[in-house]
């Protein structure tokens, strides 16, 4: 049985539109396709509304989300996932998880938000914002955000 580990996509005139090698999927001008990516961002004490990730290009929707705290926040503190248009505040987007992540259980923890059955589309402009609230006191840890590339 024949092993390819090339292939190669070309237009009528010979031009390279698509490949595929060791290195992975490319376009034309060898630029590499993603299926995902990954953002990571601290989160510390202090109440914030703060975008993470602008697009730039293609299509995406958020993966999964989770948080690694390494000094538990205060009373009531959370994080929350939101998609934002262009022109919105970072607090004001539409939130990707169906609850706020919880993140005053005794550190070090790792905790998981759940998705929303529809994560927003995130298209070139948008935004993706994270809130810390509550009283984070003397937290301490890093968010991540796997990103999905749908197009």
């Amino acid at each position: 049985m024949p092993r390819y580990s090339n292939l190669t996509v070309l237009s009528t005139t010979g031009q390279v539109l698509f490949n595929v090698d060791d290195t992975g999927a490319k376009d034309g001008t060898g630029r590499v396709f993603q299926a995902s990516k990954f953002i990571s961002d601290r989160l510390f004490a202090t109440p914030l509304a703060s975008y993470i990730w602008t697009c730039l290009e293609g299509v995406w929707q958020v993966q999964a989300a989770s948080a690694m705290v390494s000094v538990t926040g205060g009373a009531s503190t959370t994080c929350s996932v939101l998609v934002c248009t262009a022109a919105e505040a970072p607090g004001s987007g539409v939130a990707q998880l169906t609850g706020a992540m919880d993140i005053e259980a005794t550190a070090p923890f790792l905790v998981n938000g759940v998705l929303i059955a529809s994560p927003t589309l995130i298209l070139p402009g948008m935004s993706v914002a994270r809130v810390i609230a509550g009283t984070p006191a003397s937290l301490e840890g890093a968010l991540t955000v796997q990103l999905k590339r749908v197009q």
